[in-house]
């Protein structure tokens, strides 16, 4: 039999999925993985500046990031409640000329959910020792931004169309197993561990409507720039037909299933294209591409609904677009940036039926040599349920462009 202690917590830790307990519902996979956007309410479906997108959200945001691109996340997720339940993730991606490739699989663990030791007992009550438990979602994704590829096709300047208009789409499938109980136990009993295979699929539109920092930039100072713009996002999260099984015609449980949308809107004070120029002759280029954007400041807001619904008539969930809107769960934030170095964040979480409402924040910083590569560290403070205590979430990355550093060479 499974621990009694082990079923309480995992409801507490995920309303989303409460309801679609006694197989978990994949639970790992409903737990945005990306620092930067927990600080800023878990909005990032739609938040396209940077290249700490957050694909967790939205696949698409992969294609924002250039070279190669290894991150690393970890949660405490049971804060008041458990103190050896961990998530972590870990993800390596490769992108050049508008085409990003995501490995989260095999060396590269991806999603994994580490529930710690547990107790197994038998029909009696009696213990059988303790295991060790855990869920994990291994990916693999890509993500294409098609105005830069038309720039690299047309063999226009990079950038000639990409700074007013960009349109990116991304895919990523997930392989998922969990471990609930000790080994022996679903044989004894005619089950299995559970595990599936998922979807998950979106676009995103950014537009730059306002950006006058070519040449002598705002108002022809000669010193700073000026862009404003804004982005419209949306996903299918975890898309399948399958259910989580444990027992045959028991048990089975829909994977998380969601719905996001979402806008950020986004404004940078710059450094004017005649003042990197000028670094660039001077042997300072690095510099302009290090504290580049001088500020920025970014809003982001976003919805997501559940895309399973509870079937009262069979007494079985079902596969569905929810827009009830009475199992929503609403994100809001702001970032500011300042240097390119240090990051401010603020936001929302408003999840009703699951008795969650309350603020976020957060930070970071990075370090970047030029555009050749670089380091950040980000975190984030989030609420739980009404009574528990907050949790803390961080995620460090490191970057290399390996183009990038080619072209400097070739030009020199």
């Amino acid at each position: 039999m499974l621990q009694r202690n082990f079923i309480l917590i995992m409801f507490c830790l995920c309303p989303v999925v409460a309801h679609a307990f006694p197989g978990a519902g994949a639970i790992n996979m409903t737990f945005n993985t990306s620092a930067r956007a927990a600080g800023m309410g878990g909005a990032g479906v739609a938040v396209a500046w940077d290249t700490e997108t957050n694909h967790w959200a939205n696949p698409a945001l992969l294609a924002f990031r250039p070279g190669i691109h290894y991150r690393s996340f970890e949660s405490k997720l049971a804060e008041g409640l458990a103190d050896d339940i961990f998530l972590t993730n870990e993800e390596l991606t490769f992108g050049a000329y508008g085409v990003t490739l995501l490995l989260a699989k095999g060396p590269v663990k991806g999603n994994y959910l580490d529930m710690g030791m547990q107790e197994g007992t038998d029909e009696n009550g009696e213990s059988t020792g303790t295991f060790q438990s855990y869920m994990k979602s291994e990916s693999i994704g890509l993500g294409v931004e098609s105005v830069e590829i038309l720039e690299r096709i047309l063999n226009k300047h990079p950038g000639s169309w990409t700074r007013y208009v960009s349109f990116a789409g991304g895919i990523a499938w997930h392989d998922f197993l969990d471990v609930l109980a000790p080994e022996g136990f679903y044989e004894d009993y005619g089950g299995q561990n559970g595990e599936g295979t998922a979807t998950s699929m979106g676009y995103v539109l950014r537009l730059t409507p306002v950006d006058m920092s070519r040449g002598a930039g705002l108002m022809d100072n000669g010193l700073f720039g000026l862009s404003v713009g804004g982005s419209y996002g949306a996903s299918i999260l975890n898309k399948t037909d399958e259910f989580i099984h444990h027992f045959e015609g028991s048990q089975g449980d829909p994977f998380p299933r969601t719905y996001v949308s979402g806008w950020a809107a986004n404004a940078q004070l710059t450094l004017a294209d005649d003042t990197r120029l000028k670094l660039n002759e001077l042997g300072f280029g690095f510099l302009g591409d290090m504290i580049n954007p001088l500020v920025s400041f970014t809003k982001a807001e976003q919805l997501m609904e559940p895309g399973f619904t509870w079937n009262p008539d069979t007494s079985e969930y079902d596969y569905g677009h929810d827009t009830s809107g009475l199992r929503d769960k609403k994100n809001r934030g702001w970032e500011l940036g300042l240097l390119n170095i240090f990051f401010i964040r603020e936001g929302n979480i408003l999840v009703e039926y699951g008795d969650i409402e309350g603020p976020t924040d957060g930070g970071g910083w990075k370090i970047q040599a030029g555009r050749f590569g670089g380091f950040r560290k980000d975190w984030a403070t989030v609420p739980q349920a009404a009574g528990l205590p907050t949790v803390d979430r961080k995620t460090w990355s490191i970057w290399l462009n390996p183009l990038e550093i080619v072209n400097a060479f070739s030009t020199n």
